[in-house]
């Protein structure tokens, strides 16, 4: 696998390397993936803990469309695609 970080990802990792934070780019990585597997056994956990009607209200709370700027609805997306 080949990993090609982005310019300001870069810049980090080579100030975590001079601060004396991590000793090269591998750990930065190691950190990272860390962080993503604590969130994933978080998220896990959370969903394992949930009763049914607690998982049904996330579901719903989740298909709101609460997830679009400024009030624009899913027709306006179609209609400004139509245009």
């Amino acid at each position: 696998m080949n990993i090609h970080p982005r310019p300001d990802q870069e810049l980090a990792i080579q100030e975590a390397m001079k601060a004396g934070l991590i000793a090269n780019e591998i750990d930065a990585l190691d950190i990272g993936l860390e962080s993503l597997r604590d969130k994933l056994n978080k998220t896990a956990s959370d969903n394992l803990r949930r009763t049914p009607q607690q998982a049904a209200k996330h579901i719903r709370e989740q298909r709101k469309g609460n997830f679009l700027p400024n009030g624009i609805t899913i027709r306006d997306l179609i209609n400004e695609g139509r245009a």
